[in-house]
């Protein structure tokens, strides 16, 4: 039971997170279409909070470790995934430099509170409710069983299309790109920029995906994002 607490008690902390950078950018009165989007308005947000809780009631049952879990190390919760999105924020930038691509960032100071709201939420929305949601009907149809392996990797990788498909789209239509072949490579990235936390969300769960997420945002978005005119200028 103390565990249980501790992980809602962290649940609502992320949520406070969340909810506090889109104060500050709505106080600062950013214009970023990133902040404009329909699932960053309040009404979206707090309906994400509550499936998301919704998902942490039963996410145990579905087969993601508990927030705390006393099976999950720290280093396994926070440093592993973190390290990871790191090294990934690292790859996502050669990408760019190598097809020079200009894509838009939030301009720093706002950049922090952005993303690292918008990154929790992504992991909420894109990750944390649609597996463990998807989980727990199956093992409710397999009437109380969990999934195998096959099942689960097979969620894994149908979840980790979404996102790819949205933005190589987006990005096409925005002409960021120089030509369709040219969707690949970025495709194929994004797809594993959603696999990897979706991997650690199911092994370490949902403070790992989240651990992914900040780190390779901070490097990625934020410190890419301060750097990255003058040096896409200079080439």
């Amino acid at each position: 039971m103390a565990g249980t607490n501790r992980s809602r008690l962290s649940y609502f902390e992320l949520i406070i997170i969340m909810a506090a950078g889109k104060i500050v950018w709505t106080a600062y009165g950013l214009a970023d279409p990133l902040v404009q989007r329909p699932l960053t308005s309040w009404t979206a947000m707090g309906l994400i909070a509550t499936l998301g809780y919704l998902a942490l009631t039963f996410s145990k049952q579905a087969g993601i470790p508990d927030l705390w879990s006393p099976s999950v190390s720290n280093i396994r919760r926070f440093l592993l995934p973190a390290g990871f999105g790191f090294g990934f924020g690292i790859l996502q930038i050669g990408l760019v430099l190598l097809q020079r691509i200009q894509v838009p960032m939030v301009p720093f100071p706002l950049s922090i509170p952005v993303y690292i709201s918008v990154g929790i939420l992504s992991e909420l929305i894109l990750h944390f409710i649609p597996l463990a949601g998807i989980l727990y009907s199956i093992t409710l149809i397999r009437g109380g069983e969990k999934p195998g392996k096959t099942a689960v990797w097979t969620v894994l990788v149908l979840i980790s299309l979404w996102e790819p498909v949205l933005q190589v789209y987006m990005m096409l239509q925005m002409n960021l790109l120089p030509a369709p072949a040219a969707a690949v490579l970025p495709f194929l990235l994004i797809w594993a920029a959603n696999i990897l936390p979706l991997y650690f969300l199911k092994r370490y769960g949902l403070l790992a995906a989240v651990s992914w997420r900040l780190a390779n945002y901070f490097v990625w978005h934020i410190l890419w994002g301060m750097f990255s005119p003058a040096v896409l200028a200079s080439l």
